[in-house]
């Protein structure tokens, strides 16, 4: 397998990924380096709002995307059938075969450029844990552990979709229902 090809083609989705994970980073600086000051008069009752705000979006950044996802008309590109070197028939069988994309370059793009709006959408909610931990620190008299607890858990989620070529190729195989030659 050469990941080359796929790694050229989600380089995008990888710089954005790095970029929004690099914030959280910024977040937890700005908490840990006391630069900004908490308000005079800090609200108690806030702090179960910002917790349950950086809950529910991480939770929709797992919903949403997927709905929007489904929501995409399937993936279609010109395959053939060829012989499975690798395939394993019995006696009297016939060869296994398996489901090629004819021109994989432009399988690559559609299913990038399909992925990518569900997948900031996906990093989007994911770092608003992260901005209600700051918000926290800021606002309320919640303890700096519980505001860079919330954004170690923003940060998580980032890590967790974090697009690895071999990640994206199966997930892209899987929806053409056709391996992806490089």
């Amino acid at each position: 397998m050469n990941a080359k090809s796929w790694q050229s083609a989600i380089f995008t989705p990888q710089v954005i990924c790095f970029g929004m994970l690099a914030s959280t980073f910024v977040y937890a600086g700005l908490i840990v380096a006391g630069i900004l000051q908490r308000t005079e008069e800090p609200d108690p009752g806030l702090r179960w709002v910002f917790a349950g705000v950086g809950l529910a979006a991480a939770i929709a950044s797992f919903v949403v995307p997927g709905i929007l996802r489904r929501a995409q008309p399937p993936l279609k590109a010109e395959t053939r059938e060829e012989v499975d070197p690798e395939g394993q028939a019995m006696f009297r069988d016939a060869a296994p075969t398996r489901t090629i994309a004819l021109d994989p370059e432009a399988a690559r793009r559609t299913y990038v450029s399909r992925r990518q709006a569900p997948f900031i959408i996906a990093l989007a909610l994911s770092e608003v844990p992260a901005i209600m931990g700051l918000l926290s620190w800021l606002i309320t008299d919640v303890p700096l552990a519980a505001c860079l607890v919330l954004v170690a858990f923003s940060s998580t989620l980032m890590i967790l979709r974090f697009p690895f070529p071999k990640r994206w190729r199966s997930d892209a195989e899987a929806r053409f229902g056709a391996l992806i030659p490089d």
